[in-house]
């Protein structure tokens, strides 16, 4: 009996130890696997999506910003660069091409009294400048720049009624020189026979009159 105690007392000794080890050794290590794997999965597939997520709406985002916005007219080769709708203001000395002068591309130059577009223009935003004249912008100029663009515009314009006259006297002197000549030459020339200087009718009748005092 003495011998079988201290073997009974060592089994359970043996066993505990072997049954706390089995347990402490397999509970934490399947915690331990198990855990960080679903942490790092769930994590990696949220990433994922996510990623995927940012990358079509920055797609679409730009492709909707793009086509609203419509053409880059700075960037057109088709078209030179021109001031923005942003850079004009009443009061800005500009240089503009008039409708007339679209073909030749001829500028003239003054000071804005009112915008006439609502926005940018890929040929330049419409104006009229406070001497009256409208035309789109081409490029931005000093103020002394524009105030002496004003300043031919108006000298040209007080010549013009002066010059006006001048030429429609001209053209009236010639129209009643070319009537007085057309009358002329539709009237019968008379001439007077210089001898009795009674006889009277063209020169061909007079000289035969003449003949006949003579004897002829």
């Amino acid at each position: 009996m003495s011998t079988m105690q201290p073997s009974r007392r060592g089994r359970p000794n043996r066993q505990t130890p072997t049954s706390g080890l089995s347990r402490g050794a397999h509970t934490p290590r399947d915690r331990g696997d198990s855990t960080p794997s679903s942490i790092y999965n769930s994590e990696a597939n949220f990433h994922v999506s996510d990623y995927r997520g940012r990358g079509r709406g920055r797609g679409r985002g730009r492709g909707r910003g793009r086509g609203r916005g419509g053409p880059n007219f700075r960037s057109d080769p088709d078209y030179p660069p021109v001031p923005s709708f942003a850079s004009l203001n009443p009061g800005t000395a500009v240089s503009i091409i008039l409708k007339q002068d679209q073909p030749t591309g001829h500028q003239v130059r003054g000071i804005v009294a009112d915008l006439l577009t609502r926005g940018d223009h890929p040929r330049g935003v419409k104006v009229r400048l406070r001497d009256g004249r409208v035309g789109r912008v081409q490029k931005l100029v000093s103020e002394s720049e524009g105030t002496q663009g004003e300043y031919l515009y108006d000298e040209r314009r007080r010549r013009q009624p002066a010059d006006v006259g001048i030429f429609a006297a001209l053209e009236e002197a010639d129209r009643r020189y070319q009537g007085t000549g057309s009358g002329e030459l539709r009237k019968p020339q008379v001439a007077i026979c210089p001898v009795c200087e009674d006889f009277e009718g063209d020169e061909a009748a007079v000289a035969h009159h003449v003949e006949e005092h003579f004897g002829g």
